[in-house]
């Protein structure tokens, strides 16, 4: 029995593990968490510049201002400003994501307690906000993203019910809330799926993308032969808490506005979809995407994402060593000629000319 006690008791909480999601700064460099630790890449140059050495580089965003990045490595929140050291900011434990606010004097960030909740017998993600060298929480019971908005503000999902099916298929109804620093929440709509429900806000704040069950007054869809349902895509309107169903035709794992709001990436499976603002226009770019990566166990979310309005980044499966061996290679895709541009093996070299 001792052997199988941790897998359980993992098993109620959810999933403590950041998602790969590479952050692009205003100038067109890449920040690539990886072995050895943090890299700044230029697609342009196809040059590298490690930003810092770290044992287990896991997570990492440019700051707004363009002035440095927020490192995260080895249970602890590093500030990297531009030509100079590393600083620690905080030690976080089972960090699940972070977003700077607007201006980037302010971080906000999610990690798992694994503490129980009293009143759903379940672990769950806390909002945090880091701010004038204060730690305060803002929010219990959360699912893994958040989202910044433009007036200063968070959009999250609040966690309420978990649910279970008669085929023992686990969910989560709550609600998308707008969150404020002071900590104070406004409702937006209902929200039901999984602990990695997607979420993404349009560059204007004014929409938003939800990737779950079912949001507002929809219902899931009916579930496959082992009771579980697909995911869909839904927009919500945040000034009204509008719902609406935009994209339900597959199995959906992200959905993305580009950076003007005319398009949306989408990624259903291995396919990255390019749509228009509608979601009539339907242009695919890809069909060797990676949604997830790892192996036996627990894997890890891969997102793609907008290098730029013309261009989306994705990571691409590469078949190497017989049909059975993948590796992961970043890749570009221009959006108007589907033209692919493979990074991989410029950054595997720009890495090691700077690691000599």
């Amino acid at each position: 029995m001792k052997s199988i006690a941790p897998i359980l008791l993992l098993s109620m909480f959810l999933s403590a593990c950041t998602p790969i999601d590479l952050s692009v700064s205003k100038d067109g460099k890449i920040l690539i968490p990886r072995e050895g630790g943090f890299y700044s890449f230029d697609p342009a140059t196809s040059k590298a510049e490690l930003l810092s050495p770290a044992k287990k580089a896991t997570f990492g965003l440019y700051s707004p201002s363009g002035k440095g990045a927020l490192l995260y490595a080895d249970g602890v929140f590093y500030s990297k400003p531009v030509s100079k050291p590393a600083t620690k900011i905080k030690s976080v434990e089972n960090l699940t994501y972070a977003v700077y606010l607007p201006g980037g004097s302010a971080l906000a960030y999610t990690a798992v307690t694994g503490k129980s909740d009293p009143e759903l017998k379940e672990g769950f993600a806390e909002i945090h906000l880091i701010a004038n060298g204060k730690d305060t929480l803002l929010m219990k019971r959360s699912a893994k993203l958040l989202r910044p908005l433009s007036d200063g503000s968070l959009l999250a999902i609040r966690i309420d019910k978990v649910n279970k099916s008669k085929e023992n298929h686990k969910s989560y109804t709550g609600k998308l809330v707008r969150l404020s620093t002071a900590g104070k929440t406004t409702d937006l709509c209902t929200v039901t799926g999984t602990g990695e429900m997607f979420l993404a806000v349009r560059g204007d704040s004014k929409k938003a993308l939800l990737v779950c069950y079912a949001a507002g007054t929809y219902k899931p869809a009916a579930g496959n032969r082992r009771g579980k349902p697909s995911e869909q895509c839904y927009e919500v309107d945040l000034a009204t808490g509008k719902v609406t169903l935009v994209a339900n035709t597959e199995k959906i794992n992200y959905a993305i506005y580009s950076p003007s709001g005319k398009h949306v990436l989408m990624q259903t499976d291995d396919n990255l979809i390019v749509t228009d603002a509608a979601f009539k226009v339907r242009t695919t770019l890809a069909t060797d995407g990676a949604a997830q990566v790892g192996g036996f166990g627990q894997s890890t979310d891969a997102y793609p994402g907008w290098y730029d309005e013309t261009t989306i980044y994705y990571l691409r499966k590469v078949k190497v060593y017989g049909s059975n061996c993948v590796n992961m290679h970043l890749t570009l895709v221009d959006v108007k000629t589907k033209a692919k541009r493979d990074l991989q093996p410029a950054i595997d070299q720009a890495i090691l000319n700077v690691t000599k």
